[in-house]
């Protein structure tokens, strides 16, 4: 299962974003630059909503295209 915590809403989903980040790694090995910055975007508070939702759907999109 992927775990998509959106960090920019904050709280318990802003935690597991953390903890995701210091390890990304082993939740993501090999993965894209791509996806890197997709995961980033994940906890920008600067992002609007449209850029959130694009970021959390692309994201979704290269796991099921085996990217992640």
């Amino acid at each position: 299962n992927l775990i998509v915590p959106v960090g920019a809403t904050g709280y318990m989903a802003k935690q597991i974003w953390r903890e995701i980040n210091e390890n990304f790694e082993e939740y993501h090995p090999n993965c894209s630059e791509e996806v890197k910055r997709l995961f980033q975007n994940l906890n920008s508070d600067g992002a609007g909503v449209e850029e959130l939702v694009d970021s959390i759907f692309r994201f979704i999109d290269l796991f099921r295209g085996g990217y992640i």
